[in-house]
């Protein structure tokens, strides 16, 4: 478990948290679609405004405004409490944030909504409960990754 046993600074875990949830927000496909794609329930009103608050989220996260990313993505999951985007982006701004108290329990709530999350997701989870000091978890996570992708470099190389 050499990865498990590894320190970063600040600024490496700043860097590394937005490489990798640019990353995961492509796979979860925060960019495109209605938020409704994974909500119930949700009325015309809330579903247009947490779409919007979907965009500004992304958006300011790529502009590195990671607290305002993280207040768009709150106004998501309160319109539509059921959106895995909204909490996988709430879970990206936190974690670049350095709140992994608040990033670790968004990114379960985003798994426990979809079906099949992608393995990426388990890897960002792990490294924010590495982050947190949680290596036992962080290692189960990572098996949760390979299991979901065998070959995911990541994974395998945080495991290993």
């Amino acid at each position: 478990m050499r990865a498990l046993s590894t320190t970063r600074t600040v600024r490496g875990n700043r860097l590394l948290a937005a490489t990798r949830v640019l990353v995961l927000g492509s796979l979860l496909g925060l960019a495109a679609g209605p938020a409704r794609a994974q909500t119930e329930a949700v009325s015309p009103e809330d579903e247009a405004r947490a779409t919007a608050d979907l965009e500004h989220g992304r958006r300011y996260f790529l502009e590195r405004r990671y607290a305002e990313s993280a207040a768009a993505y709150r106004r998501v999951t309160r319109a539509a409490p059921r959106s895995a985007r909204g909490y996988a982006g709430l879970a990206r701004a936190y974690a670049a944030l350095g709140a992994q108290r608040f990033a670790i329990p968004a990114y379960r709530r985003a798994i426990e909504l979809l079906p099949e999350p992608p393995a990426a997701l388990y890897v960002a989870l792990g490294d924010s409960l590495l982050a947190s000091g949680d290596r036992g978890g962080a290692a189960q996570a990572y098996v949760l990754a390979l299991r979901r992708d065998p070959a995911n470099e990541a994974a395998r190389e945080r495991y290993d």
